[in-house]
C-alpha cells in the first residue's frame, strides 16, 4: 500500500462538501458552447474494466475519451508506465502541444488540466465517503486514496499559478467529480458512468471548451516561453553570465532559482497607490506543501518596471478574509509610515482582483449541510501579492553565534518600535521569521541587519485588547510560549512576555542546532524539546512537550543525558554524569555552578541563555497561584487564654494544668508554623517578581543582549557541518500557518500522565504536518 501523507489528510476534515452531480456541474462547468447530445456517448465506458487492477483501468478510459472527440485541443495520457516520486497511479488531461506529456508518457505538472485517479472497487476506496463526526474517510483505502488525490492536487498548485484544479476518481463502475481551491473541495455525488456515460463525458468535453481561467489558470501569471524579450532578459542568469560581486549573496540565490528545472514567470502586482508592476520569476524559495491554507510561495524577483531592474522578495499567498486581519503589505506601510525599524520596506501590493475562494460559498447548498454533524471549516481566501526591497537570508545560515544575537536584537527592536511607536503586536515570532540581510549597515552589527517579517498575524493594541480573547491562539506552534500553550493561556490575550519567550526558543533553536555544543544528538533535542505536546480534546489544542515547560519553569537548559547543555567555543569535552535537576524555587534566584571547562566558558551565549531562562521561571513562578494569607496566631495570648480558662481541669495540680493547656496550643502553634512559612513563601514571591520584570518589557532584554555582543565572540563557532554559514538539514519545523480557526498541531503526541524522564527519548512537534512547509530552493525569505 502506497504511503499516507498524514499531514495532508489532517489538514482535510471539515474542509469538503457534496454536491448533486447537477449542481455540481451548474457551479463549475461554464462554456457558452453546446456539447452534443447525451444519446452519443451511449456504451462510451463499457470497455473500462471493474474486476481487474487498478493500472489495468486507464488505457481502455483514455481510449475511450480521446476516440469520443470531446477534448478538441487537449488529450488524455496515461502515465502510470513511469513513476515519479509520489506522482504514479494516475492520468491526466493536457495539451496536445505537450510533447513530454503525449510522446514520453511522462506526468508533466507545469502543464496538467485535470488529473484522473482510478479504484477497482465502488466503496473502499471512496475518498469521499466520511464519518459523521470526525470528517474523515472510514476505510484505510479511503485515507489512502485521499492522501493520493490530494498529493497530485497539491503538485499541481505548486508547479502552475492556479485559483482552483480539477480531479476525477474512478471507483469501479462509479464516478466523482471534484474542484479543489485554497478553501478546501467540493465534490460531486456518485454517479455510475457506465449507465450514464453522459455525465462524464460531459465533464471532460466542458473541460476542453471552458476558458483557461474556468480551468483555474491565472491570468496575472504569464509563463515566459523561448523567443520572448523576458526569456531573453533570464537567459544570462541561468547561463551564469550576469557579473556579479563575491558577495551578492541575493544575486546568487536569484541566479540558482532561475537555473533551477522550474518554468519561468512575470507576476503582475497591481497597487492602487502605487500603480501596476511586473516581475520576473524563477523557482520559489519558500512554497508550503498543501492545497488547503494560505499557500505562501515566496520569490526573489526581478523588478522589470523599476530602473535598474533590481532584486526585490516578492509573496504570493491566498490570505484569510477575517475582520480581525489585516493585509501584510497595509501594516508594513503603516511600521514604514511610523519609522518602525528592521521591518521590509514595501515596494508595492495588492489582491489579485477576482481571485477568491468559491468553496466556502456552497456550504449551504451541500448535500449534508442540514445535518448537526457537520463541522464546516472552510474559510474565505483572497489572493494576495506583495513585494518588499529586503532580500534576507534564513536565519539559520547565520555565520556566527554573534551574528545570530544580533539579527535577534534587531528583531526585537523591531518588536519593541512596532509595539511602543506603531501600537502592533507581531504574535508570530519565529526562526522563519527572522532574517539576516547581508551587506547592511543597519543592524547593530556592521555588515548584518535582522529583519522581523511575516506581520499577516500581527494586530493593532487598541482593537485586540477590546476583543474578547479567542479559544485559539495564532502562530508558530513550536516557538509559542509555555503559557500560550497552557490550559490557563489558552483563550488569553498574547502579551509581551509571551513573545520575548519566542525569541528566547529561537535562539535555543538555531543554537543547538548549528553551534558546537554539549548535546549528543541536536535532531533528537529538538524533536523532543520542540515537537512534543500533550492534546487538549475539550478545547481543540496542544500544550508543549514537557521538556519545554520544564526548561522555562526551572530555568535550565538540559540535554538529553541530564547534563546541563553548554555551547563551546572548540571541539566539545567530555561530558559529565547525570546530576539532578534544579527546582524552579533555586533557579530563579541564582544560576547553579557551570560545570564547563575554560573553553566552554568563554562562549557568551551561555550567560544570554541562562539569564533569559532564570527571568522567565521567575515569571512562570508569578504566574503561580498566590497563597492565601492567614490571620497569624500570637501564641503567648493563646497560651494565657487556655492556661486560665475554666475549662481547664481546676484541682489536678500544677503539671496537669499545664499539660492540658500545652494540649490546646498545639493546633496554633503548628498554624504559626505554616504562617512563618507563608511569610517565606510571599518573601521569595516578591523577589520572583522583581526578576520577572526584566521581561514584563523589552527594555531589559535588549540591554543584555546588546551588552553581551560588546564582549569577545568566537569567529568559528558554528559545528563543522555548517562552517560556511549554509543551513544544515533540521527537523521539520513549521508556521501554524497561523491559520484562523484552526489551532497549530505537533507532529505526535505524548501521552497524559506519562512524565519525561530525564535520559528519555520524549515525543512531539508543531506545525502539524498539516501544512508542510517544502524549502524547495536552500530556504529563505
Amino acid at each position: 500500500m502506497p504511503s499516507v501523507d498524514q499531514g495532508l489528510l489532517e489538514a482535510m476534515p471539515g474542509k469538503q462538501i457534496k454536491l448533486p452531480y447537477d449542481e455540481w456541474m451548474t457551479a463549475f462547468m461554464t462554456t457558452a458552447e453546446v456539447q452534443a447530445e447525451g444519446k452519443a456517448y451511449d456504451g462510451l465506458f463499457d470497455g473500462v474494466p471493474t474486476d481487474k487492477k487498478e493500472s489495468d483501468m486507464y488505457e481502455p478510459l483514455v481510449a475511450a475519451v480521446n476516440g469520443a472527440g470531446i477534448l478538441g485541443d487537449f488529450v488524455l495520457v496515461n502515465t502510470t508506465g513511469i513513476r515519479t516520486g509520489k506522482t504514479s497511479r494516475h492520468c491526466g488531461m493536457y495539451p496536445k502541444t505537450c510533447s513530454l506529456a503525449v510522446t514520453e508518457k511522462r506526468t508533466v505538472w507545469v502543464a496538467i488540466e485535470a488529473f484522473i485517479v482510478c479504484k477497482p472497487d465502488d466503496c473502499v476506496s471512496d475518498p469521499y465517503d466520511v464519518g459523521m463526526y470526525d470528517r474523515a474517510p472510514y476505510t484505510d483505502e479511503g485515507r489512502e486514496t485521499l492522501s493520493q488525490i490530494a498529493t497530485y492536487a497539491s503538485e499541481a498548485f505548486e508547479i502552475q499559478h492556479l485559483t482552483h484544479h480539477f480531479g476525477v476518481v474512478i471507483l469501479g463502475s462509479s464516478a466523482r467529480l471534484g474542484r479543489w481551491d485554497r478553501a478546501g473541495i467540493v465534490f460531486s455525488s456518485k454517479f455510475d458512468y457506465k449507465k450514464e456515460p453522459a455525465k462524464l463525458a460531459q465533464f471532460f468535453w466542458c473541460m476542453a471548451h471552458m476558458t483557461p481561467e474556468a480551468r483555474g489558470h491565472d491570468p496575472s501569471a504569464t509563463r515566459i516561453l523561448p523567443g520572448s524579450a523576458d526569456y531573453d532578459i533570464l537567459q544570462p542568469w541561468k547561463e551564469g553570465k550576469v557579473p556579479l560581486d563575491e558577495n551578492d549573496y541575493v544575486g546568487k540565490r536569484f541566479a540558482k532559482t532561475i537555473a533551477a528545472p522550474y518554468a519561468w514567470y512575470r507576476l503582475t502586482v497591481i497597487d492602487r497607490q502605487r500603480g501596476e508592476k511586473d516581475f520576473l520569476i524563477g523557482q520559489p524559495i519558500i512554497c508550503h506543501w498543501g492545497v488547503v491554507g494560505r499557500a505562501t510561495r515566496a520569490y526573489i524577483a526581478l523588478s522589470v518596471s523599476e530602473p535598474g531592474m533590481p532584486l526585490v522578495f516578492l509573496k504570493d499567498c491566498w490570505r484569510i478574509v477575517e475582520d480581525c486581519y489585516e493585509r501584510e503589505g497595509d501594516i508594513l506601510s503603516y511600521l514604514n509610515e511610523k519609522g518602525v525599524k528592521n521591518v521590509p520596506t514595501v515596494v508595492c501590493h495588492g489582491d489579485v482582483e477576482g481571485h477568491r475562494t468559491v468553496s466556502q460559498t456552497l456550504v449551504e447548498r451541500a448535500e449534508d449541510a442540514v445535518e448537526p454533524y457537520l463541522d464546516c471549516r472552510m474559510q474565505t481566501h483572497q489572493h494576495y501579492r506583495y513585494v518588499v526591497r529586503e532580500v534576507g537570508m534564513p536565519l539559520e545560515e547565520f555565520p556566527t553565534g554573534e551574528v545570530l544575537v544580533s539579527a535577534i536584537t534587531d528583531a526585537i527592536i523591531a518588536h519593541e518600535q512596532a509595539y511602543t511607536i506603531a501600537k502592533v503586536l507581531h504574535r508570530d515570532v519565529s526562526h522563519g521569521n527572522i532574517l539576516i540581510v547581508p551587506n547592511s549597515d543597519r543592524g547593530i552589527k556592521r555588515g548584518y541587519q535582522g529583519l522581523l517579517t511575516d506581520w499577516e498575524l500581527s494586530t493593532r493594541l487598541e482593537r485586540y485588547y477590546a476583543e474578547r480573547p479567542r479559544t485559539f491562539q495564532a502562530g508558530t506552534w513550536p516557538f509559542m510560549s509555555v503559557r500560550c500553550l497552557s490550559l490557563d493561556g489558552i483563550g488569553s490575550h498574547v502579551q509581551v512576555a509571551d513573545e520575548l519567550e519566542s525569541f528566547l526558543l529561537v535562539i535555543i533553536y538555531c543554537a543547538v542546532l548549528h553551534l558546537r555544543n554539549t548535546c549528543r544528538n541536536a535532531d533528537e533535542f529538538i524533536e523532543e524539546f520542540f515537537g512534543h505536546g500533550l492534546p487538549l480534546y475539550h478545547v481543540g489544542q496542544y500544550t508543549c512537550s514537557r521538556y519545554k515547560s520544564d526548561t522555562l519553569t526551572s530555568g535550565e537548559l538540559i540535554a538529553m543525558n541530564c547534563t546541563p547543555l553548554v555551547f563551546l567555543t572548540g571541539p566539545p569535552a567530555a561530558t559529565s554524569g547525570p546530576r539532578p535537576r534544579a527546582t524552579s524555587s533555586t533557579s530563579a534566584s541564582a544560576p547553579l555552578p557551570s560545570t564547563a571547562t575554560k573553553a566552554e566558558e568563554k562562549h557568551p551565549i551561555n550567560d544570554v541563555i541562562a539569564t533569559l531562562l532564570l527571568w522567565f521561571s521567575a515569571r512562570y513562578e508569578v504566574l503561580k497561584p498566590e497563597p492565601k494569607p492567614r490571620q497569624l496566631p500570637d501564641a503567648f495570648e493563646a497560651y494565657l487564654k487556655r492556661y486560665s480558662t475554666p475549662a481547664a481541669p481546676a484541682a489536678t495540680g500544677l503539671w496537669q494544668r499545664l499539660s492540658s493547656a500545652l494540649a490546646g496550643l498545639m493546633p496554633d502553634l503548628e498554624e504559626l508554623a505554616r504562617a512563618r512559612e507563608l511569610a517565606a513563601q510571599l518573601k521569595r514571591r516578591e523577589e520572583f517578581k522583581r526578576v520577572a520584570q526584566n521581561v514584563e518589557s523589552h527594555a531589559s532584554v535588549i540591554k543584555l543582549l546588546t551588552e553581551s555582543l560588546t564582549r569577545s565572540w568566537p569567529s568559528q563557532d558554528r559545528k563543522h557541518s555548517d562552517q560556511g554559514g549554509s543551513s544544515s538539514k533540521s527537523p521539520a519545523i513549521e508556521s501554524t500557518g497561523g491559520q484562523a480557526g484552526s489551532a497549530p498541531r505537533p507532529r505526535s503526541q505524548e501521552k497524559a500522565g506519562e512524565k519525561r524522564a530525564a535520559s528519555d527519548d520524549c515525543p512531539e512537534a508543531q506545525e502539524n504536518t498539516a501544512s508542510k512547509r517544502r524549502r524547495v530552493a536552500e530556504s529563505s525569505a
